[in-house]
């Protein structure tokens, strides 16, 4: 049986009919039923009838109960060659970019036997991406043959294609040494067989697998190198000691988790207490936990013990379901080295006011459960160097009281000596507002640029004579004892 170009329709080819996609398993007769038939193991579970038995006869096996039927070879879409598919494209598009091409679903079965156009071999040097997705390909050989076409080729796009991996795969690499980006999503792949494509590409520094139903990994065990970007996004990934096996990959920068059902993370290798850095993931900056089933913030903790993280994202996890400052300050506060969460920047007085805000809640407990300085920096992450920057609060300051008069407003006049003609009468200030937020205030309120070098004093209505600097960010206003009626002076 052939297809229209001339090609031999074989055992192991693809087919498409009524945008569902399987495997051909068996060309013949059907005992009943009158002329040739294919007979069909369906990607889709359930969308056969039956294993590949038919009335007490076996004609093939397929993978699944349900997952087999024959159909007619007229029903089926028999796909087409690549030269005849960009020549599709080309008819269809009318500015065909030279660097992209994108010849997804559309139904490629491989090269074929015809020559490719002259048109085609003109930009075959200028393309650098090409996206093969969803197309009848069944197996690496066959891409081989394409990409031996296009010599510069850095992207490939083989998403949703059920390719076999031939048993010595690297001996294909030749055809991929140029590729350095490689996406393999919906493939069918468990991590044995990633690490078997990926041995075809010597050059690979990013990797796409998503939705593969991965829950096991293993250590790539010399492969994967060069890998600088992994996104293993919408797996089935529940367990941290699975992506450890990853942890030694020497150049990985970037790696999304996203949408798995990991529950807690955790480097056992190093503890909390003295600051000590994990050994694994040294090279990695950029980590997305976004969409999972985290549930404690201790996990959070833990990630402050890796080395370089500085791109960190979690949201959509039980753990982060809680007031959305107060987890952007916990996230700042526990890993040091992060410039951007939920790729957002923020800036260096958004730190400083998260770790206050952190050192202060967590003496606070202290205080409250009676818990010693050295059991405090087993389980709170940076809290020895947070103290060794800042200091300890007061104790006076961490006592909830329950007075009215602690909580009744103070009002003030804000002056400043850079703009003596501007003053802000009356304005009222909470007593246990720390100093950093009344300096961000004050910056809000004269548009200072920066506070680096913004001081503050209050003068007494008492006693004009006297002036408090407000020296500690750390300490609330009621620390200093100002009253209604005093003046606060900034200077910068």
């Amino acid at each position: 049986m052939n297809r229209e170009d001339g090609s031999e329709l074989v055992i192991g080819d693809r087919i498409e009919c009524d945008d569902y996609f399987g495997t051909i398993k068996f060309i013949g007769e059907v005992d009943a039923m009158e002329g040739v038939w294919l007979g069909i193991d369906w990607d889709e579970i359930h969308r056969g009838k039956h294993d590949g038995s038919y009335k007490g006869r076996r004609y093939f096996q397929a993978d699944h109960p349900k997952s087999g039927s024959f159909i007619k070879p007229v029903k089926a879409k028999l796909g087409q060659s690549f030269p005849d598919a960009y020549l599709c494209k080309v008819k269809d598009v009318i500015d065909v970019p030279s660097r992209i091409l994108i010849l997804n679903n559309h139904a490629i079965y491989g090269l074929g036997s015809q020559e490719v156009t002259s048109q085609f071999s003109a930009i075959a040097s200028k393309i650098t991406e090409l996206d093969l997705s969803d197309n009848l390909l069944k197996n690496w050989t066959q891409v081989a043959e394409i990409t031996s076409l296009i010599p510069n080729l850095l992207k490939l796009n083989i998403s949703d294609n059920r390719l076999t991996i031939p048993e010595h795969a690297e001996n294909l690499s030749k055809y991929f040494a140029s590729v350095q980006d490689l996406v393999l999503n919906r493939m069918n792949y468990d991590w044995v067989d990633i690490l078997s494509a990926t041995s075809m590409f010597p050059s690979l520094r990013g990797l796409y697998v998503c939705f593969n139903n991965l829950d096991k990994l293993n250590a790539p065990k010399g492969k994967l190198t060069k890998l600088k970007f992994l996104s293993l996004t919408d797996n089935r990934l529940s367990d941290w000691n699975e992506l450890l096996k990853l942890g030694q990959l020497p150049q990985l920068s970037t790696l999304y988790v996203n949408n798995n059902q990991l529950t807690a993370v955790s480097f056992n290798d190093v503890s909390l207490e003295d600051g000590e850095k994990t050994t694994y993931f040294r090279s990695l900056k950029c980590l997305d936990l976004s969409s999972n089933l985290i549930d404690n913030l201790s996990s959070i903790d833990e990630l402050s013990k890796l080395t370089n993280l500085t791109e960190f994202s979690f949201l959509h996890n039980p753990a982060a379901d809680i007031d959305e400052d107060k987890l952007f300050n916990l996230i700042i506060a526990k890993i040091g080295s992060l410039k951007k969460y939920a790729k957002a920047d923020f800036r260096d007085e958004e730190r400083k006011n998260a770790e206050i805000f952190y050192l202060r809640m967590v003496e606070k407990h202290a205080l409250e459960k009676n818990i010693s300085e050295e059991d405090r920096a087993k389980t709170c992450s940076r809290y020895k160097e947070l103290v060794r920057f800042y200091g300890h609060a007061s104790p006076e300051s961490l006592i909830t009281k329950t007075s009215v008069l602690r909580d009744k407003l103070v009002a003030v006049d804000i002056q400043t000596v850079n703009i003596p003609d501007k003053v802000f009468k009356n304005k009222k200030l909470s007593p246990t507002m720390t100093i950093l937020k009344l300096k961000l205030f004050v910056q809000k309120l004269f548009k200072i640029e920066e506070i680096t070098n913004l001081e503050l004093s209050y003068i007494s209505k008492k006693n004009s004579k006297v002036e408090v600097q407000l020296e500690n960010d750390l300490h609330q206003l009621s620390y200093y004892s100002i009253e209604n009626g005093d003046n606060l002076v900034a200077k910068w």
